[in-house]
């Protein structure tokens, strides 16, 4: 864990960052991010949750960088999400924390990280926030509920493309976050570009792209656009 004296020192990091992007924070915001970056360090200890561990990277390329589409009015009031393979909790945790009113389904197939997940959900004392230790395979396969936002960010699109069409609500957004490196990959069947963005993080940490897919807005769904996609 951090020493102490180094808690205050990632707080101020914290706030001369999301400055950098244009996203105000706030001093609960803060400290949760804070309490992040400590339970991940702590935690990766025995847990690989990320090979980064400078936490002024953690902080620019897992917490900024999740956060980047508050900057493009990509998220409604309420919205309820679907975070696929999120891994240590990015892009989804970040959001929240930014985001107080949204409704995560956080979908991991790790069960080590899962449990890292849970600790980390019951430490920054989230709500309507549910952990799910599946593959999307397995959890569209089962799933009653429709999500008006579908997220990916460390996985290929090939991996998961055919499974999001039927996880998404009537005019749902999949929103894929992209290094520039995958220019090759297609689109997931069903869905059409609505837009992208490329943006720079702050600090010379690289460039960085998001692609939003939209499903159709006339598509007949059983289950109706709304928040419950989470407990």
């Amino acid at each position: 864990m951090f020493h102490v004296e180094h808690a205050g020192d990632l707080a101020e990091y914290l706030v001369q960052a999301t400055q950098a992007i244009s996203i105000p924070i706030d001093q609960l915001q803060s400290q949760q991010f804070v309490e992040y970056a400590q339970a991940l360090r702590e935690w990766n200890r025995t847990v690989n949750l990320t090979t980064i561990n400078d936490y002024r990277e953690v902080v620019v390329k897992h917490f900024l960088d999740s956060i980047i589409p508050l900057r493009f009015g990509l998220l409604s009031h309420k919205a309820s999400m679907l975070d696929v393979g999120t891994g240590a909790g990015f892009p989804s945790v970040p959001l929240k924390i930014m985001r107080s009113d949204l409704r995560l389904v956080l979908l991991e197939p790790n069960l080590r990280k899962t449990s890292f997940l849970l600790y980390l959900i019951g430490t920054l004392q989230l709500d309507h926030v549910k952990v799910v230790n599946q593959t999307i395979e397995e959890f569209a396969g089962s799933a009653a509920d429709r999500f008006d936002l579908v997220t990916v960010r460390a996985l290929s699109l090939a991996s998961i493309g055919h499974h999001v069409e039927k996880l998404l609500a009537r005019g749902g957004t999949f929103l894929a976050y992209r290094s520039g490196k995958e220019e090759s990959e297609g689109f997931p069947p069903g869905l059409s570009l609505r837009n992208e963005w490329g943006y720079e993080l702050p600090f010379g940490y690289g460039h960085r792209k998001l692609v939003a897919l939209s499903a159709p807005a006339a598509e007949q769904c059983d289950v109706p656009r709304g928040t419950r996609g989470a407990a």
